[in-house]
């Protein structure tokens, strides 16, 4: 089981979800999961969103992975094993909390990821038609 956490900010949730994608394809026997924690999401931004403006599908969550990454978080200080920050990779972690900005995540995903179109609301709909016929 690997569980990736996921922060506000569409920018840092797209490389969190081309972390997890990386993760799924380096260790096709590991359950990965996505820790979606509603508190510090919906503090800034747009809570979570990477789902909507993209193409993708989001790793799951259950109560047994939400559980693991609580635990990760509240234990990192004492089991570093378990929770990896930032670009300190670790095979052994079990728990991922970072951004994970480097090409070497995303080369192989990125072309796989599509934009969504986005539904646009009739002011936003005129402005568009007014951008593009002038």
């Amino acid at each position: 089981m690997k569980i990736v956490n996921f922060t506000p900010g569409l920018g840092n949730q797209i490389f969190e979800f081309i972390f997890s994608e990386y993760l799924r394809k380096k260790y096709p026997n590991h359950s990965i999961y996505g820790y979606y924690n509603p508190k510090f999401l919906n503090e800034k931004h747009n809570g979570l969103e990477v789902h909507k403006m993209f193409d993708i599908q989001i790793p799951p969550a259950n109560c047994l992975s939400n559980a693991m990454a609580f635990f990760c978080r509240a234990s990192s200080r004492f089991i570093p094993c378990v929770k990896t920050t930032e670009m300190r990779y670790s095979e052994s972690a079990i728990y991922f909390d970072g951004w994970w900005q480097d090409k070497k995540f995303f080369l192989d995903t990125v072309n796989e990821i599509n934009f969504r179109i986005p539904k646009l609301d009739e002011i936003n709909s005129k402005l568009v038609d007014l951008i593009t016929s002038e």
